[in-house]
């Protein structure tokens, strides 16, 4: 009986191997272009405060002094983008008939995963965003952690509630 086959045994397995960098010699002495590098006329920055929180209920988010501070152009909620954005479902090609709940780009009452985005900022400069962040305030209230198929399908998940507001 053989050994199972580890990840450096596999076919096309990266792990554990040398990887050619055709470019590395480029990189390595400072000749590398970036997407952060760009500079275009008229160009914005944005930045995006996240939740702490795995699950939890936006009790209040206060983005005035973020508002007021010099070269913020915009900050937008979840509601913001609401009034102008229409929530798409996610599809997968090879699993026919398998959708996400609608979804808005920022929540509108809860986060439901660790880092989701609540709060966007456009400004001037990626500095002026994100101090910007640091003056916005969210009230958040715990709501129990959702870690089974099961619990997710309880009714008031996401598709329930969003139906609920139409």
């Amino acid at each position: 009986m053989s050994a199972p086959l580890t990840s450096l045994d596999r076919p096309n397995s990266y792990i554990g191997r040398s990887v050619p960098r055709p470019n590395a010699k480029r990189l390595l002495a400072g000749r590398g272009h970036y997407v952060s590098d760009l500079r275009l006329p008229r160009m914005l920055y944005a930045a995006f405060l996240r939740s702490p929180h795995a699950h939890a209920k936006i009790v209040a988010i206060n983005s005035e002094q973020a508002r007021a501070l010099e070269g913020v152009h915009l900050v937008a909620t979840g509601a913001d983008l609401a009034k102008i954005c229409t929530p798409w479902t996610g599809t997968l090609d090879h699993f026919k008939g398998m959708t996400s709940a609608p979804q808005l780009p920022l929540p509108l009452d809860r986060v439901v995963w660790a880092g989701q985005a609540v709060v966007a900022v456009v400004a001037e400069s990626r500095a002026i965003a994100e101090d910007a962040l640091e003056l916005i305030e969210v009230d958040y209230e715990d709501l129990p952690v959702v870690v089974d198929i099961d619990g997710a399908r309880e009714a008031g998940g996401a598709a329930d509630q969003f139906r609920q507001r139409q």
